[in-house]
């Protein structure tokens, strides 16, 4: 999609939402070859409501000016639905605790840097991370639409700590994440023969079905229980981005040269609102405890 049609749907979604809400937008450009950019929509006056994030996949959406129509009309109706300037938000008069629970999902962030927004969030420490909760109301091939759970929200709710990690835990099953050698990977996203890419060092990339929040795999100690048995050895695992993690068995590098190759990356190649860390951190295959290192 050219950048003339990405601002014919910024256009489209401003045009269709007026002057009752403000619109927000910024690139996430992925190193992992799809294309997104992550609108926030926020009614105009009293803040009522939840914030939502749209995460748009550029790449899904027909470049045709009718595509570009309908896909802003699309946005700007999901908006109106969940909010109401005049009475609040309806989203919060129709929703029940059942259905946020099944809904819930984790999202994988820095800790340090996320300190103020984690004082208003329950989550759950992981090393230099935390895992907060979101609810997902709308996801499909073009977009998802999702907004950051809080301890407001919870109460209103009367959902306990323990209520929302035991939900989010249980649709995390459902999230597809699946494990690639670093050869699959790049055939993927470049349509060559995986020949194409010797790879002299045995290297994993471990996402989801859609390219989003890969990193959540982290909680997923089955995952790399069963690499580090198969391998037959510990894991040094590399926090790419917030969408996808590398993982490579102990061995061949020293976990400071690992380290500066995280640093790199991250000053070089991904975009500053995905860094998920610099840090390296390292699965004991005997203890089935995560460390950084």
């Amino acid at each position: 999609m050219t950048e003339e049609s990405k601002k014919g749907l910024i256009n489209g979604v401003r045009e269709e939402l007026g002057t009752e809400f403000e619109v927000f937008f910024s690139p996430i450009d992925q190193h992992n070859g799809t294309e997104q950019k992550s609108m926030t929509v926020i009614p105009r006056g009293p803040k009522t409501g939840p914030i939502f994030c749209i995460e748009i996949n550029f790449r899904a959406i027909p470049v045709e000016e009718t595509g570009i129509k309908g896909m802003a009309r699309k946005i700007a109706d999901v908006c109106r639905s969940c909010y109401d300037s005049n009475q609040g938000s309806k989203f919060f008069a129709r929703l029940d605790k059942n259905e946020i629970l099944e809904k819930v999902e984790y999202q994988v962030i820095n800790a340090e840097k996320n300190r103020t927004r984690l004082m208003e969030m329950p989550h759950e420490r992981l090393l230099d991370l935390a895992a907060i909760y979101r609810m997902v109301l709308s996801e499909d091939e073009e977009c998802k639409i999702h907004f950051a759970v809080t301890y407001s929200f919870c109460k209103m709710y009367e959902i306990s700590g323990e209520e929302l990690a035991a939900a989010a835990k249980q649709n995390m099953k459902s999230r597809e994440f699946y494990l690639q050698t670093a050869e699959e990977y790049l055939s993927e996203i470049t349509g060559l023969s995986k020949e194409t890419f010797p790879i002299l060092v045995p290297m994993y990339i471990i996402n989801n079905h859609n390219g989003d929040n890969g990193a959540d795999a982290l909680l997923c100690n089955s995952m790399f229980e069963s690499l580090s048995g198969k391998l037959e050895n510990d894991l040094y695992i590399l926090p790419a981005s917030v969408d996808e993690i590398i993982v490579i068995p102990m061995g061949r590098h020293e976990a400071s040269e690992l380290r500066n190759l995280v640093k790199s990356i991250n000053n070089h190649e991904t975009p500053e609102n995905m860094v998920l860390s610099d840090n390296v951190y390292r699965y004991c295959r005997n203890s089935g405890q995560m460390t950084i290192v």
